[in-house]
């Protein structure tokens, strides 16, 4: 009896022990390592797959650097290539990940060795949806340009179908994919090479790290001097929304397409709280969701994303009237439209703005 009690107590001391080191998992595992006849001497062959250590999906478009030699994973984040054996490490990476090297493992001769890699994504911040950002192009003459797209977060979609290449971030082997269109404007109509036509260029991603525009203000609070965020924006009713859509739009210049598309779209996803804080963001300020290469050069690329939240009962952030300047059309121009919905407690840096007053909007 006391021999079984002692062995249930190591079990479970055991199993304590390792459900603490669960979370944590090794760079890589070797799922098999075979001798193989027909590789050639002094080399070997490493295959397998890269997953994302916590969520187990597959990595495509991820770069691999062994030795002098560089390789990239498929769409279903396989990989395969030939090594010799000399080779002292390899170094797996991906943008928005932490870097992860097979170091001090001995590569043997005509060996064939397939290995499970795991990546940690780097932003364990929540990740927000950027949903289509839509890219309507003009010209007051037919003409063909080339429109490469970079984006910042995880690509989810786009369309039409773009090429896709990478481009090296840095000497450690960190890459971005980049999206590539070959379009052409023909009588003001957007196509592509085999002259189907479009109404406008369409991308969807995933983003961390966001946060609204805001100017910290002081202020009293019970005869203390605190700090109140004041954000740029608007404050409106869920009633009072299409009436505000359809102002505000025309103010900047939409067209009855371009601003049918956004209200369309937009309004019967802010159906679900009573009132809504809205924030525009502007031209350059949307880099931080993608960035554009195009050529030739357009006279100007009009960007305006949209950042809304539902207010809750106990949030009334203090709100700034935005200046919103017109988009200019003139000669080979686009105009670009998205957003992303974003929960009120993280997007306004978790502080509780209960005890402050809301500032009217005019």
């Amino acid at each position: 009896m006391k021999t079984i009690l002692i062995f249930t107590l190591l079990l479970l001391f055991n199993f304590g022990f390792c459900s603490n080191l669960l979370p944590e998992i090794a760079p890589y595992h070797i799922v098999s390592d075979v001798y193989n006849s027909k590789i050639p001497k002094g080399k070997c062959v490493i295959f397998g797959k890269i997953y994302d250590a916590k969520t187990s999906e597959l990595i495509k478009n991820a770069t691999i650097i062994s030795g002098l030699k560089k390789f990239t994973t498929d769409a279903n984040g396989n990989f395969k290539f030939y090594q010799k054996t000399d080779v002292k490490y390899i170094i797996f990476s991906k943008i928005n990940y932490s870097n992860s090297f097979i170091e001090d493992y001995v590569f043997k001769s005509k060996h064939k060795i397939n290995v499970n890699v795991y990546l940690k994504n780097s932003k364990e911040e929540q990740q927000f949806e950027l949903k289509k950002p839509v890219v309507y192009c003009y010209s007051d003459q037919d003409l063909d340009f080339k429109f490469q797209l970079k984006p910042m977060g995880d690509l989810k979609f786009h369309y039409p179908k773009a090429d896709l290449t990478l481009e090296m971030l840095n000497s450690s082997g960190e890459t971005r994919e980049v999206y590539n269109w070959d379009m052409k404007l023909k009588n003001n109509v957007l196509m592509d090479k085999k002259l189907v036509e479009y109404p406008y260029l369409f991308w969807e991603s995933k983003q961390a790290n966001l946060k609204y525009k805001s100017n910290l203000v002081e202020a009293y609070n019970n005869q203390y001097l605190v700090y109140v965020s004041h954000y740029h924006g608007s404050l409106i009713a869920k009633n009072d929304l299409l009436n505000f859509f359809d102002t505000t739009l025309t103010n900047l210049g939409f067209n009855s397409t371009e601003k049918t598309d956004f209200i369309t779209f937009w309004l019967p996803q802010m159906t679900q709280k009573e009132s809504y804080f809205i924030q525009f963001l502007r031209d350059e300020e949307c880099n931080q969701f993608a960035t554009y290469n195009i050529e030739p050069k357009p006279q100007k690329v009009n960007r305006i994303y949209m950042l809304f939240s539902g207010i809750e009962k106990n949030f009334n952030p203090v709100t700034i009237p935005q200046k919103l300047h017109k988009i200019e059309r003139n000669g080979f121009y686009l105009v670009d439209w998205g957003g992303m919905e974003v929960p009120m407690k993280e997007s306004l840096n978790g502080k509780e703005l209960n005890e402050f007053k809301i500032t009217h909007n005019e």
